[in-house]
C-alpha cells in the first residue's frame, strides 16, 4: 500500500524533481548505514551499491531521460526502499548491542530482501531510452550485483548464536556455559567482560525488549524472554558476596568428595599440573612444551593414525585467529614430517585455508603459512592446488626448473586455469612466466610446443602480456609453428592463430601507441599471413582476419591498410564475404576487415573487384545477419565504396534505399552499434541527394528520406547531422527548379476565390516529394540550432544548406525566412570560430544578406566587432572581405583602400 501511495505522488512532481529527491533519499540512506555499531561490513557492502546508484541517477538526470510511468514507478520503489534501510541502519545505530547481535540474522534478512527490492526498481528504468552504453552496462550489472547480494553473520556472531540456541534447546546448562557465553558477547561488540560492564549491558537489553514488545509477535517475544532467563544464569548478574555465598553452599554440599574437576588440569604426559596447556585436534589438553617434545621425539605419524585427526586441524584454519594460527603452527610441525606432508596436502580444503592465512595480519601466522606451503610443495599435484589457490611461486620455479615431464604438467596447469586479468598480469609481469613458456615454445618436442601455445594463449587475451610477447621474441616462434607445421598438428596451428590474434589486438593497447610495437614489419610478413586465409581451415582464416583487422586500427593502421590493398586482398574478402558459414564467423571477420579496407578512400584497389553482386552481398548481410559489428562494418563499406554513377546505379538497383530506410528507422537494434550504422547510413545517402541527378533525389525523397534526415539533424550524432545537412543542401539546391509556379486566376473569379498561396521562399507550390523543399520539410530550425553544434563539420554542412535558401533572386525571401527563425545572430557568431573555412563562409554570407537594408539595420551593431576583428587578424582575402562588409555598414568608406 505504501508503494502504491508513494507511486501516485509521484505522478505530481516533474521527473528531475523526482530524481533529486531520490538522490537525497539514497544519500540519508548511505549516510545512516554508515553510522551503524553491528554488522558494519553488510552496511558497508550495502553503501557501496548505493553509492553506484546515485553515480546511475546523477547520469540519467543528464541523459534527458524520457518521462515515462515505469521509470516514475522504479523511482518511487526504490524511495520506499531506502527509506526502509534508512530505517534499519537508524535502529542498528542506536539499540543495545546484545540486543543487535542476538537478532543479527533477522537484520540481515531484511537488508538482502531490500536489495533485492532495489535490484527491481532499477528495471524499471526503460534502458531502451538510453543513448549511452556505459550507463545501460552499468544499470546491468548492477542489478545482477544487487540480485546476487547476500549478507551473513560473521563466525564469531555464528558462534554465540549457535551457542545460544544450544543453551535454550539443552534447558539445563550450568553458570560456566552461560559465564562462557558472555565473555565472547563481550569479545564480539567491543565492551570490558568485567561485572559492572555486562550487568549494565543486560539491563539495557531487557530495556529494550519491554520496549520493543509492541511491536513484535508473540512467539519473538517469548523467544527474548527465554534468552533473557538463560542470560541471568550467569555470574554477571550477581554481586561479589552472592558469588561468594553460592560457591561457599556448593562447596559445603560436596562434604569430603575429591575435587575431580581438578584432574583436567593434569598434562596426561607429565602428570603435573599444566601452566601452558594447548588443546590438539582430537580435543585432548597437553603440556605445550611436553607435546611439542612428543612430537619432536618422532611420534608426528601417530597422528595421521587418528580418524579424522588431520582433517580437523586444517578445519581450525577456517576459523578465529588465535585458533587458526595454533592449527597452522601444529600442521607446520606436522608437515616437517615426510610420511604426513602427503597426507596434508590431499585434504580438502587445506591449500585454500593455508593460501588464504599469507594476507593474515599476523606476522608470526603468514610467516608459518608461507613456511608450511614451502614444506607442502614436494608434491606435483599439491603444487598444482597451490596456483589454482592463486599461489604461483612452486609452480613457476618448477616451470623454469624442473625436469621436462613436471614443466609440461606445469605449463598444461596454465592453460587451464581461469585467471584474473590482475594474475594474468602478476604472472607475466612480476611471476616470470614468460622466459620458460617461450623455452617450451621452442622445444624439440611437439608436446611441448602445444602446452606452450595453451597457456600462451590464456595469458595472452590480456594486453599488457600481449605487449610483454611481442617484447620477448614470441612472434618468431609462433609464426614458426604457423607456417611449418601445417600437417603434423592442425589443431596446434589453430590455437598459435589465436594467439597471434590476441597479440595484435595488443597492439592497439595504449601503451603501444608509446612505443611504436608493430606486429608485422615487412611487405613480406604481411603477405605470408594473408596468404594463410587461402589455404588453412575456418577457425585460422577467422583468427588471421581478426589479427589483421586490430592491425589496421593499430598506429602503423594506415601502412598496414595500403600494404594489404596492394595485395589481392579485396579479392579474397569479396570472395569470404559470400560464403554463409557463421558457425565459425568467417564472414564476419571479412566484412570488418573489408571495411577497414575502406576508410582510407582508395577507390582504385576497389572498382575492379566490386560489382553489383558483391553489392547484393552486402545488402542481404544487412537486412539478414544476427551479428550487429557484422551489419554496422557491411554498412560501413556501402558508404565508402567509390562514388561511381554505375556503383550508384547498382546500389539502387539491389534496394539500397530500402535497406538503408529499414536500418535508420529499425529501433530495436544495439545503440553503440547502430550509432556508428547510422553515420554510416547517412554518409552514403549523399551519393543519392546529388543536385546533378534530381531522378535520384526523387527516389530518395519519394522513400520518405527527407523527413529522416530532418529527425537525425535532431536526435543524430555530430557526425551523422553532418552527412543528413549535406544531403538536404543538395536537395534544396534543386528546390528552385522543382518548384511548380502559381496558377493564375481570372480578374472576375478572384474575388470569389481564396489565392493560392505559394513557398516563402520559392515563390511557387513547394512540397517535400516533388520540389525537396527544406522549408516545408521543417528542416529550418533544426539546421540553425546545428549552426551552435560542437562539431564544425556539421556546423559548415547547416550553414551550407541554409545558404541555399539566400542564392541569386532569392536573397531578400530567404532572408526574411532566416530572420523569422533567428538564423542571423548563430551565422554572425561563426565569425569568432576557429576554422578559417567557416568564417569565411559566414562572412560571404553576411555580406550578402547586409544588401537588405532592413538587415543591415537590425544586425549592424551585433556583427561590428567580430568583423573588425576580422581585419585585424584574418587572411588577406578575408580582410578585404571584412572591410567590403564594413563599408556596407558605413564603417569604412566605399572608397577605402586601406585593406
Amino acid at each position: 500500500m505504501e508503494k502504491d501511495v508513494i507511486t501516485t505522488s509521484t505522478s505530481m512532481v516533474s521527473l528531475p524533481e523526482l530524481f533529486s529527491q531520490t538522490t537525497f533519499a539514497v544519500l540519508d540512506c548511505i549516510h545512516a548505514a554508515k553510522a551503524v555499531i553491528a554488522q558494519t561490513k553488510n552496511f558497508e557492502r550495502f553503501s557501496n551499491f548505493m553509492e553506484k546508484i546515485t553515480l546511475i541517477l546523477k547520469e540519467l538526470s543528464k541523459s534527458n531521460a524520457n518521462d515515462s510511468e515505469s521509470l516514475r514507478n522504479g523511482l518511487a520503489i526504490l524511495n520506499v526502499e531506502v527509506k526502509v534501510v534508512k530505517q534499519l541502519a537508524d535502529e542498528c545505530g542506536t539499540r543495545n548491542k546484545v540486543y543487535l547481535l542476538i537478532n543479527c540474522r533477522k537484520i540481515l534478512k531484511q537488508l538482502e530482501n531490500s536489495t533485492k527490492e532495489i535490484s527491481q526498481a532499477l528495471k524499471f528504468i526503460p534502458l531502451a531510452s538510453l543513448d549511452d552504453l556505459r550507463t545501460i552496462n552499468k544499470v546491468t550489472r548492477l542489478c545482477k550485483d544487487l540480485v546476487e547480494a547476500e549478507y551473513s553473520p560473521c563466525t564469531g556472531e555464528t558462534t554465540i548464536l549457535e551457542k545460544i540456541e544450544s543453551g535454550l534447546r539443552e534447558r539445563n546448562v550450568d553458570r560456566c556455559f552461560v559465564n562462557d557465553l558472555f565473555v565472547l558477547i563481550a569479545e564480539r561488540i567491543g565492551i570490558p567482560s568485567e561485572h559492572l560492564a555486562m550487568k549494565k549491558e543486560l539491563e539495557e537489553l531487557k530495556a529494550d525488549i519491554r520496549g520493543s514488545k509492541p511491536r513484535i509477535s508473540m512467539t519473538e517475544a517469548r523467544r527474548m524472554e527465554q534468552i533473557i532467563e538463560l542470560l541471568e544464569m550467569g555470574d554477571v548478574m550477581a554481586s561479589s558476596e552472592e558469588k561468594a555465598k553460592r560457591y561457599q553452599l556448593e562447596r559445603d554440599s560436596l562434604g569430603t568428595q575429591p575435587f575431580l574437576a581438578l584432574q583436567s588440569f593434569y598434562c596426561p604426559i607429565t602428570m603435573d599440573i599444566m601452566v601452558d596447556p594447548v588443546e590438539i585436534s582430537s580435543g585432548r589438553t597437553f603440556e605445550r612444551s611436553a607435546i611439542e617434545r612428543w612430537f619432536a621425539d618422532g611420534n608426528k605419524e601417530r597422528i595421521a593414525k587418528e580418524d579424522y585427526a588431520l582433517e580437523s586441524i586444517v578445519k581450525s584454519v577456517a576459523r578465529q585467529i588465535k585458533e587458526s594460527k595454533l592449527a597452522i603452527e601444529l600442521l607446520l610441525q606436522l608437515s616437517r614430517s615426510s610420511a604426513l606432508r602427503d597426507a596434508i596436502g590431499s585434504i580438502q580444503g587445506c591449500i585454500f585455508l593455508v593460501v588464504t592465512m599469507l594476507s593474515s595480519d599476523d606476522a608470526q601466522a603468514s610467516r608459518a603459512s608461507r613456511e608450511l606451503l614451502d614444506n607442502l610443495s614436494f608434491l606435483d599435484q599439491t603444487v598444482i592446488e597451490m596456483a589454482k589457490a592463486n599461489f604461483f611461486k612452486p609452480l613457476l620455479h618448477l616451470l623454469s626448473w624442473g625436469p621436462d615431464n613436471v614443466r609440461l604438467l606445469m605449463a598444461k596447469t596454465l592453460s587451464e586455469i581461469e585467471f584474473t586479468d590482475h594474475h594474468k598480469l602478476s604472472l607475466v609481469k612480476d611471476g616470470g612466466a614468460l622466459g620458460p613458456l617461450l623455452q617450451l615454445l621452442s622445444h624439440d618436442n611437439l608436446g611441448m610446443k602445444t602446452v606452450a601455445v595453451k597457456a600462451l594463449k590464456n595469458l595472452s587475451s590480456l594486453p599488457q602480456n600481449g605487449l610483454q610477447m611481442i617484447k620477448e621474441g614470441a612472434l618468431g616462434p609462433l609464426f614458426d609453428i604457423l607456417y611449418r607445421h601445417s600437417l603434423s598438428s592442425p589443431s596446434l596451428r589453430e590455437q598459435v592463430a589465436v594467439v597471434i590474434m590476441h597479440l595484435a589486438k595488443s597492439t592497439n593497447a595504449p601503451a603501444s601507441d608509446d612505443e611504436q610495437i608493430s606486429l608485422l614489419e615487412s611487405d613480406e610478413d604481411i603477405f605470408k599471413l594473408f596468404s594463410l586465409i587461402s589455404f588453412t581451415g575456418p577457425d585460422i582464416q577467422r583468427n588471421i582476419l581478426e589479427a589483421f583487422c586490430a592491425m589496421c586500427q593499430s598506429s602503423s593502421g594506415p601502412d598496414i591498410r595500403a600494404k594489404l590493398r596492394q595485395l589481392p586482398a579485396v579479392q579474397v574478402l569479396v570472395q569470404l564475404c559470400e560464403i554463409n558459414n557463421q558457425t565459425v564467423r568467417v564472414r564476419t571477420s571479412a566484412v570488418k576487415l573489408f571495411y577497414c579496407l575502406t576508410v582510407d578512400g582508395d577507390d582504385i584497389s576497389f572498382q575492379d573487384h566490386v560489382g553489383q553482386r558483391c553489392i547484393q552481398t552486402l545488402l542481404k548481410i544487412i537486412n539478414s545477419s544476427t551479428d550487429e559489428e557484422e551489419i554496422s562494418a557491411a554498412m560501413g563499406i556501402i558508404s565508402n565504396l567509390p562514388n561511381t554513377i554505375q556503383i550508384t546505379q547498382w546500389l539502387l538497383d539491389s534496394g539500397a534505399l530500402d535497406t538503408i530506410f529499414s536500418f535508420i528507422t529499425d529501433g530495436n537494434r544495439n545503440t553503440s552499434n547502430k550509432k556508428l550504422g547510422i553515420e554510416d547510413a547517412a554518409r552514403a545517402l549523399r551519393r543519392f541527394t546529388v543536385s546533378t541527378n534530381k531522378e535520384w533525389q526523387r527516389k530518395v525523397a519519394e522513400a520518405g528520406f527527407i523527413q529522416v534526415l530532418v529527425q537525425l539533424l535532431v536526435s543524430g550524432t555530430s557526425l551523422t547531422k553532418h552527412y543528413a545537412a549535406i544531403s538536404l543542401k543538395q536537395f534544396s539546391e534543386s528546390s528552385a527548379s522543382m518548384s511548380q509556379p502559381l496558377k493564375k486566376t481570372r480578374a472576375f473569379i478572384c474575388c470569389f476565390a481564396a489565392s493560392e498561396t505559394g513557398c516563402q521562399v520559392h515563390q511557387g507550390i513547394c512540397t517535400v516529394e516533388s520540389s525537396f523543399c527544406i522549408l516545408e520539410a521543417n528542416a529550418v530550425d533544426p539546421l540553425v540550432r546545428t549552426l551552435e553544434d560542437g562539431d564544425l563539420g556539421a556546423r559548415e554542412a547547416s550553414l551550407d544548406a541554409l545558404l541555399t535558401l539566400i542564392d541569386n533572386e532569392r536573397l531578400q525571401s530567404g532572408c526574411k525566412v532566416l530572420d523569422k527563425v533567428n538564423a542571423i545572430p548563430p551565422i554572425i557568431k561563426l565569425l569568432s570560430s576557429t576554422s578559417n573555412n567557416l568564417q569565411e563562409k559566414a562572412l560571404g554570407a553576411l555580406e550578402r544578406i547586409f544588401r537588405l537594408p532592413e538587415m543591415k539595420q537590425r544586425y549592424a551593431t551585433l556583427a561590428q566587432m567580430p568583423i573588425v576583428d576580422i581585419t585585424q587578424r584574418g587572411s588577406s582575402g578575408m580582410k578585404s572581405m571584412a572591410a567590403k562588409v564594413l563599408a556596407q555598414l558605413n564603417v569604412l568608406g566605399e572608397q577605402s583602400s586601406y585593406f
